[in-house]
């Protein structure tokens, strides 16, 4: 195989196309971004009409699949936040390689388009104030969706109690007003459902006591 054609579009759109094609005439188009094209230059420079054995073939191969991958990884965190693991296995699933997606990844966190500290905090602030959730409730949520426990735990500290107390609060005037008035048992209920809510016992406590003296 040789380099049939060398289209560099970077200024304009930001990639540089590289066509192979073989002595039967069948062609292979490798599309880089500008990034790649410099960093597989440095190497060994590409250039028009130039034998393309298998390792040119595969580094192009490998610099076209980083392009793509990193363009898809930072068009997930279009539509919202998302951590780093759950990119990494919507990414893998579209049929990208460990290699590229771990690369996207990273990439986007280095240039502070993934920041997984700031996200957990965005996500326990929305899911306290929309969900009206708990500590615990918030901690297990952001676990689920990919995030590490320590961050995890962190956001779901940094949570104002007063955010704490209104969505407690929230729950207690609409599910379970005069808590502390219920019978033992039903009011056994109330603390079970609102603990798998992500509240402690002793948060509930205070807030009913609040609500009962207020």
């Amino acid at each position: 195989m040789f380099v049939h054609s060398i289209l560099d579009g970077s200024e304009k759109t930001g990639t540089v196309d590289v066509t192979l094609s073989d002595e039967a005439g069948h062609t292979e188009t490798f599309t880089l971004s500008a990034g790649e094209w410099k960093r597989l230059n440095r190497i060994t420079p590409v250039e028009h009409l130039m034998e393309a054995d298998e390792d040119l073939y595969d580094r192009l191969h490998a610099a076209a699949e980083r392009t793509i991958t990193v363009r898809e990884a930072a068009a997930m965190l279009t539509s919202g936040d998302k951590s780093a693991s759950a990119i990494m296995h919507r990414l893998t699933q579209k049929g990208r390689s460990k290699e590229a997606a771990g690369y996207a990844v990273e990439l986007l966190k280095k240039r502070g388009y993934l920041n997984e500290e700031d996200a957990c905090r965005r996500i326990a602030d929305a899911l306290v104030r929309s969900k009206h959730y708990g500590r615990r409730r918030v901690r297990d949520y952001l676990i689920s969706h990919g995030y590490d426990t320590k961050t995890a735990e962190c956001a779901a500290e940094e949570i104002p109690d007063e955010e704490i107390r209104e969505a407690l609060t929230y729950h207690l005037t609409r599910k379970f007003r005069n808590y502390n008035e219920l019978p033992i048992a039903e009011r056994k209920k109330a603390a079970a459902s609102l603990m798998r809510l992500g509240f402690s016992y002793q948060e509930i406590r205070n807030t009913a006591d609040d609500l009962q003296q207020n």
